[in-house]
């Protein structure tokens, strides 16, 4: 499985990290964050006044990283005075405020870096996470509480979080969602964005909780963008600073804040936007069908000259199928065959039969298939590739059928036709979406 490249130049970008107590947490995540490309940026312990055993560990630990300051105060001023002030002692375009109940993999800030570079008007970028409210994968729901799930700890473990970042540079491959909020546990912000909306507020949130979602409402409001990059992961921990009692009361109070500050219905709406969001939900699926087989997900690449590839075999072994660019892919539910064929047109080219899915990828095109090579896993694929690109759909020979379940006599709506049996398609396939799609009779 190939892993993404580290930033050529991360040189401007500082890194803030706030830290009460924790102190174990906060060791591993400064330890794991120099050995990761961004292990050179400069590093600033903004410690909230800890006890002296943590300020004293931080310091004789880092003192041989020239690159990590530690800022110590003498009294709590509480977590959103505290970056602030962090991102007050910064002189880079590009600030991450960083929780330190995080562990980075090898590569992560190069790629949120990268795509802050590409775009002047996106303030915010940040990753997917294994506990990030909206962002996290493969699960967004614990089913057992019916709270935001934490994926069983998933990345931290440092061999699996390599796994799991290396999977989404397969998934992701650079797509960035454009969202109205984003979870503070880790975003780079640019700088500039920042103080053009005045930076955090300080008052309305002295502790936290509730203080991204101000920043994200206001950057929003003066037309900057916001996104989610699909193929970047980081680990969260959760809560290692404040316990479970005082995170409820925090929460309380900023969502009081909020609703009083932009009325009661701007958040919950922007949460449910949030949890509808097509290609967060289609990452989401993509992961847990990767993950789900119990093994080490491995990425196998198809050639377009491989002829007749078969489905995984039983041990789960082979999950992820990488078909690569100049081919032709007729893929069915029990396998595919490759040919190399490109079509024509610029984009990814598309049929379909009632027994297989037809899928031409130009040269420079990829297209990762998860858990072997039925066709609803090449459905999400191609769904999740529209988002860069333009699917060509050139045929569609599927039989309308009869409707797939009775409407109600006084409804509008059309009979929806199941999808041919040959295909063995799961129900949560018809809530696929395409981003750009151009169809051709």
């Amino acid at each position: 499985m190939s892993t993404p490249a580290a930033s050529p130049n991360l040189a401007d970008l500082s890194i803030v990290i706030p830290v009460y107590g924790a102190l174990e947490e906060t060791l591993d995540c400064v330890t794991s964050l120099l050995q990761s490309d961004a292990g050179g940026c400069p590093i600033f312990l903004m410690d909230d006044g800890s006890d002296w055993h943590v300020q004293d560990t931080l310091r004789s630990r880092f003192a041989d990283a020239p690159n990590v300051t530690l800022i110590s105060h003498f009294r709590n001023r509480g977590y959103t005075r505290n970056i602030a002030m962090g991102v007050d002692q910064t002189n880079t375009e590009y600030v991450c405020i960083l929780n330190s109940d995080t562990l980075l993999p090898a590569v992560w800030a190069g790629p949120l870096v990268a795509k802050l570079e590409s775009d002047a008007y996106l303030a915010g970028v940040g990753p997917l996470s294994n506990a990030a409210s909206f962002q996290s994968v493969p699960d967004l729901v614990d089913p057992e509480t019916g709270k935001f799930s934490e994926n069983d700890g998933l990345g931290f473990d440092p061999a699996e979080r390599e796994t799991v970042a290396a999977l989404l540079h397969e998934l992701g491959k650079g797509v960035c969602v454009d969202v109205p909020i984003l979870n503070g546990f880790c975003t780079v912000f640019r700088r500039s964005a920042l103080d053009a909306i005045g930076g955090f507020d300080t008052q309305g949130y002295p502790e936290g909780y509730g203080e991204e979602n101000d920043l994200c409402i206001r950057l929003k409001a003066e037309g900057y963008r916001l996104c989610v990059l699909l193929d970047c992961f980081v680990h969260h921990q959760k809560s290692k600073s404040f316990g479970s009692a005082r995170k409820e009361t925090l929460s309380a109070r900023g969502a009081r804040t909020l609703a009083k500050k932009f009325g009661p219905e701007l958040v919950p709406s922007l949460s449910k936007q949030m949890g509808a969001s097509l290609p967060l939900n289609n990452i989401r699926a993509l992961v847990k069908a990767a993950l789900d087989t119990g093994t080490t997900p491995q990425v196998e690449g198809i050639a377009p000259d491989a002829g007749a590839v078969s489905l995984p075999a039983a041990d789960g072994t082979r999950t992820c199928l990488a078909l690569q660019g100049g081919g032709t892919y007729r893929i069915s539910a029990t396998g595919l065959s490759a040919t190399p064929n490109a079509g024509d047109l610029p984009g990814i080219t598309v049929s379909a039969t009632p027994d297989a899915l037809h899928v031409s990828l130009p040269e420079s095109s990829a297209l990762t298939l998860v858990g072997g090579a039925p066709v609803h896993s090449a459905l999400r694929a191609l769904s999740q590739a529209s988002l860069l690109q333009t699917l060509y759909v050139t045929g569609w020979e599927i039989p309308a059928g009869p409707p797939a379940a009775e409407t109600d006599e006084d409804s509008d709506a059309a009979p929806v036709a199941p999808w041919p049996e040959a295909w063995a398609m799961p129900e949560d396939t018809d809530k696929l979406s395409f981003s750009r799609l151009w169809l051709s009779n």
